[in-house]
């Protein structure tokens, strides 16, 4: 095989019912927050930047700059989320994108939304 894409796809079999059911559910508390959380910053309709004054200090600038990055971040979260949860109705979530070996229901628990075993996260 020559890249991962060939890789054949395996599914979550190491998963029971109940651990699928706890992680659909920490992925669904995590997605309502990030939504909350990504609505409040629309509706507050200023952008981090917004200037009022005509001139930004310097802590303005910083704190805006700092609030784009989260907003960033939170949305690349959003995405993972929501990727998972995909996977996990595909039958393939919980398991290492790279090595195609499952992912330990502890690591699920501790990062829902990873995509990488131990070993193949520790390269990343």
């Amino acid at each position: 095989m020559s890249n991962l894409t060939e890789l054949p796809v395996r599914t979550a079999a190491h998963l029971t019912k109940a651990q699928r059911v706890v992680l659909e559910a920490e992925l669904q508390r995590e997605l309502a927050r990030l939504e909350r959380m990504m609505a409040v910053r629309r509706a507050s309709g200023t952008t981090p930047l917004d200037d009022h004054h005509g001139l930004l200090s310097e802590d303005a600038a910083e704190h805006g700059a700092a609030t784009m990055l989260l907003a960033g971040r939170s949305a690349t979260h959003h995405a993972a989320v929501v990727s998972a949860l995909n996977r996990l109705a595909q039958g393939t979530y919980g398991i290492c994108v790279v090595c195609q070996e499952p992912i330990p229901y502890g690591r699920l628990l501790a990062m829902p939304e990873t995509t990488y075993c131990v070993s193949c996260g520790r390269v990343r």
